[in-house]
């Protein structure tokens, strides 16, 4: 029966990879996925009833792979489509602001439930059998915003909606940071005067080496005596390498910062290169 349902879950996945691909706004995105994803979640708790698991491992997929899953595809959605249809008219800076403001949501949301998002981004396994496990009506459990409560059916196990709200607010940042750099990139973009023909040069290395030489451009204010701003430099590279987007400079840049070995590899190798060429051509 729970096989069945990871064939239900990867119907899932492809109808909703279906629906974004859809020409449509992400307010008819989020209402259509909405009406699929409540359907597998109604189905979910109709399996529990009429099932007996096999085993405790059995059970731990129960929880964390199928009811977590589906129940953070329906916070995601729920919460875009409370988003795109609250946020504000006029200026781009209200809508920056009110989409920073649901940023800021999300941290306190992180700082309130630190450790079950670190379990989650470190792929923990080692407490499984306490936060996956079954537990009996009217027994304690915690809501998506991590407050307790008493459990109110025979379905749940400790932490399936915080667990799945993190899943789902992970998901939820980087939405929120496209929204913002896409705002900031078309107010960049009406103050860049228009070129005449399309560069057929292409960055043919990786993102983050491109992120990486641009921070470094950035951080020595070799460009107009450092008075120009990350986001404009970032949305100036398109013009000379069409075949690069960068959407997420800032995440790639906070991912920089936690590489445990070297943090200016791309940068090393250059200088390693240019030496090279200087010792050859000597």
């Amino acid at each position: 029966m729970i096989g069945h349902f990871y064939q239900v879950r990867s119907q899932l996945e492809n109808d909703l990879e279906k629906i974004n691909k859809e020409e449509q706004n992400d307010i008819f995105t989020a209402r259509k996925s909405l009406v699929i994803i409540r359907e597998c979640c109604r189905q979910l708790s109709s399996l529990h009833i009429q099932c007996d698991f096999k085993n405790r491992e059995e059970e731990i997929h129960f929880f964390k792979e199928l009811k977590c899953y589906y129940y953070s595809q329906l916070f995601y959605h729920q919460d875009i489509l409370e988003i795109e249809t609250n946020i504000p008219n006029g200026d781009k800076k209200f809508k920056q602001d009110f989409l920073k403001e649901q940023l800021q949501k999300l941290n306190e949301h992180f700082s309130h439930n630190r450790f079950l998002y670190a379990y989650y981004r470190g792929g923990g396994t080692e407490r499984d059998h306490q936060y996956f496990t079954a537990i009996r009506k009217y027994e304690t459990k915690f809501n998506d915003q991590g407050r307790e409560m008493l459990c109110e059916d025979d379905y749940s196990c400790i932490y399936d909606m915080l667990y799945a709200r993190v899943i789902s607010n992970d998901r939820l940042e980087k939405y929120l940071h496209k929204g913002i750099m896409k705002l900031e990139e078309t107010e960049i973009q009406s103050q860049v005067p228009p070129i005449t023909h399309r560069s057929k040069l292409e960055w043919t290395e990786s993102k983050a080496a491109l992120v990486e030489l641009l921070y470094a451009l950035y951080s020595s204010n070799c460009i107009n005596n450092g008075k120009v701003d990350i986001k404009e430099l970032v949305a100036s590279t398109k013009y000379i390498f069409p075949n690069i987007e960068i959407s997420d400079h800032y995440r790639i840049f906070i991912d920089l910062q936690n590489r445990k070995n070297n943090r200016t590899k791309f940068i090393d190798t250059l200088r390693t290169s240019l030496m090279e060429r200087l010792d050859r051509e000597e």
